[in-house]
């Protein structure tokens, strides 16, 4: 059989909230222990993560003694998938040979007004492809900053270099979305299925809006600002702020330091037990929405308005890029 035909195992701003938030709800989850504290639930489940990753990955998707650094199960998989989306970069579109894509999204990304932006699939590919050793230095780091390290210098960085150049291929994903004429249910377990409800889906969001918003976003990251490049400044502006996480969870870090929520940690526990959405019935969503926006606010504000830390804050997350934004 094909790869793809049985089951293979390949299943600033505020910066800080988006990590916060993975966090929270890994901590969430595993918080079983009513005597532990908050941190050391995050402790424990970034543990806890960490080794389920490590697993699977050494058991499922990396090899050692291949020259990308993935099993041949993997590597064929790879090859398939970057046929899919490098062969029709240029020319025109096979229906009967664009099984991923589908012709619809090729000439969207086609129609870009760069020429080499129509490469763009293929291009991002590339990075998941060489991924291989990076994901071998992901399983042998146990460090929070130098994990987020990896990532961002591998991936986050060399993606978005690629979409800073190309902002046009946010609105050619929505055209990948919305007008999707590729084969890729049928892969799938389930697919004829699944595809209804994902037309049911896309039909009732607003594309156009969501695209508006990604664009903005990444417009405020790229360029630089007074020869700073953002995008880099804001990653390692993530790193400060995953170290923060790094030190909050240390049992001997002083609990009194600026880099480290535990300074203010009722709030921080408030805003963890904002995200219990066991009580909250289903017609009450915006209130919901509105104690969780609120426990976030007050944690914020208490951290980054404190007099004795307000200038290491200030150096850390308000610098050119972040007023740019």
């Amino acid at each position: 059989k094909q790869w793809y035909q049985r089951r293979v195992a390949i299943t600033p701003g505020r910066i800080m909230k988006g990590v916060l938030v993975f966090l929270v709800l890994v901590a969430v989850s595993a918080c079983q222990d009513e005597e532990a504290s908050v941190f050391d639930s995050m402790r424990e489940s970034f543990v806890m993560f960490k080794l389920g990753f490590d697993f699977y990955m050494d058991n499922n998707v990396l090899e050692p003694s291949t020259a990308s650094g993935f099993t041949a199960d993997v590597e064929q998989a790879l090859a398939y998938v970057e046929q899919q989306l490098c062969v029709h970069a240029v020319g025109e579109c096979d229906p009967t040979d664009s099984v991923i894509l589908g012709c619809n999204c090729v000439n969207a990304f086609q129609e870009q007004s760069k020429i080499e932006c129509a490469a763009v699939p293929c291009t991002l590919f590339s990075i998941v492809k060489s991924s291989g050793p990076v994901l071998k230095q992901l399983v042998e780091e146990d460090s929070w900053e130098r994990l987020a390290e990896i990532v961002l210098d591998n991936f986050y960085i060399p993606v978005t270099t690629i979409l800073c150049y190309c902002p046009g291929a946010f609105s050619a994903t929505a055209t990948c979305a919305a007008d999707y004429d590729g084969q890729l249910f049928m892969f799938m377990e389930n697919g004829t299925d699944i595809e209804p409800v994902y037309r049911e889906v896309i039909d009732k969001l607003d594309l156009d809006t969501i695209t508006e918003v990604v664009e903005t976003l990444f417009t405020a990251s790229c360029g630089e600002i007074d020869g700073v490049n953002c995008y880099r400044r804001h990653a390692e502006t993530i790193v400060e702020t995953v170290r923060i996480l790094a030190n909050s969870v240390n049992t001997e870090y002083d609990p009194t330091a600026c880099d480290t929520i535990k300074r203010h940690q009722a709030l921080f526990e408030d805003y963890m037990n904002a995200w219990d959405y066991s009580t909250v019935d289903s017609t009450e969503l915006k209130k919901y929405v509105n104690r969780l926006v609120n426990a976030f606010l007050n944690m914020e504000r208490a951290n980054i308005c404190d007099e004795d830390c307000a200038e290491y804050f200030a150096d850390t997350f308000y610098g050119c890029c972040a007023k740019h934004a």
